[in-house]
């Protein structure tokens, strides 16, 4: 197995079982899983160290989401859905964050220039953000998003 394929079938392998874990976050996990997916598609060119940091930021994630939801499970919290979309986004968008950084090391020409890709993390931020606040939709954050999954 390459480099690439090993390091997306980590990350898989810890979003899958979280969603094993929490089964009504499922459809959550696994869209966060198949996004992922796509934004590590160049992950063999992140060096050792920015991927172990990637990880660890990946790993405190998944295990907010796990804390998140269990409090909300006793708590029988409404707010739940809404607390714990917002935190699978972020993870996604961390994501993101990597992918482009890594593309924009090796050159390729075909990209949006590096402010368009600053802009569309900082306005995907922006927009889960206001969602946290009440103040977006979850379509706000799905159009921010979909600037981001190129």
């Amino acid at each position: 197995m390459n480099e690439q394929n090993g390091r997306q079938a980590e990350v898989d392998t810890a979003v899958h079982r979280a969603a094993e874990t929490h089964p009504h976050l499922r459809a959550t996990l696994d869209a966060l899983r198949g996004h992922l997916g796509r934004a590590h598609a160049h992950s063999d060119a992140v060096d050792d160290g920015a991927w172990a940091d990637y990880r660890d930021r990946l790993d405190r994630g998944l295990a907010s989401l796990d804390k998140e939801e269990a409090r909300a499970s006793e708590a029988g919290d409404p707010a739940a859905p809404d607390t714990l979309f917002a935190t699978a986004t972020q993870l996604e968008i961390d994501g993101w964050r990597l992918h482009f950084e890594t593309r924009q090391e090796r050159l390729d020409t075909g990209l949006p220039s590096e402010t368009d890709r600053l802009r569309a993390l900082a306005a995907a931020e922006d927009q889960v953000d206001a969602y946290r606040r009440g103040e977006r939709s979850r379509e706000d954050v799905e159009s921010a998003l979909a600037a981001l999954r190129v």
